[in-house]
């Protein structure tokens, strides 16, 4: 095998994915052999199936491996790619409430489009934790989020009278559908 630091710049890895335990050795290697034999040049595409490999194989983080995972994408070259494994971090269902608050306030997130996700990790950390408010009906309606309010038709605690306002109010055809079809 070649040697590791070799490995890590063919790939585009900072030497901290390996000091954080984020990649194995075996995991470069593998990586290596795959480069190697593939078509697939492109070095972003093996970094991004180790970002997301992180959170497949995980149910939550600590918040040392979270302030880690931000680290390894803000390092990345390939902003494109950075931005994206940002943005799944936020989609994803193994951040608590006080990490998703704490990444709402972090410099890498203030785009747009991450800040559309926090406010939707938010609601739906909310309609999670129930019950729910005619208050929260309101605030996912004005969301206009559709990810959102399907979240909010399919909780199991939503009332008829909720799921009538959504099924007025809804923010396109297509969920006002969902919630005749629920009732």
């Amino acid at each position: 095998m070649q040697d590791i630091e070799q490995l890590l710049r063919l790939l585009g890895y900072d030497r901290r994915w390996l000091a954080y335990g984020l990649l194995t050795l075996e995991e470069l290697a593998r990586q290596h052999e795959l480069f190697e034999s593939s078509d697939d040049q492109n070095t972003e595409h093996y970094r991004y199936a180790s970002f997301r490999g992180i959170l497949d194989r995980r149910l939550s983080l600590a918040n040392e491996e979270l302030a880690q995972y931000i680290e390894l994408a803000l390092l990345d070259p390939d902003r494109a790619m950075a931005e994206a494994v940002l943005a799944n971090l936020l989609s994803w269902s193994g951040l608590s409430q006080d990490q998703v608050e704490h990444v709402a306030t972090h410099p890498a997130f203030q785009s747009d489009c991450h800040q559309k996700l926090v406010r939707r990790r938010r609601l739906t950390l909310l309609i999670e934790a129930g019950p729910i408010s005619d208050e929260l009906v309101e605030r996912c309606i004005a969301s206009k989020d559709r990810m959102v309010q399907e979240s909010l038709i399919a909780a199991s605690n939503i009332t008829s009278q909720q799921l009538d306002r959504l099924k007025r109010e809804g923010c396109n055809r297509a969920v006002r559908n969902q919630v005749r079809q629920h009732q």
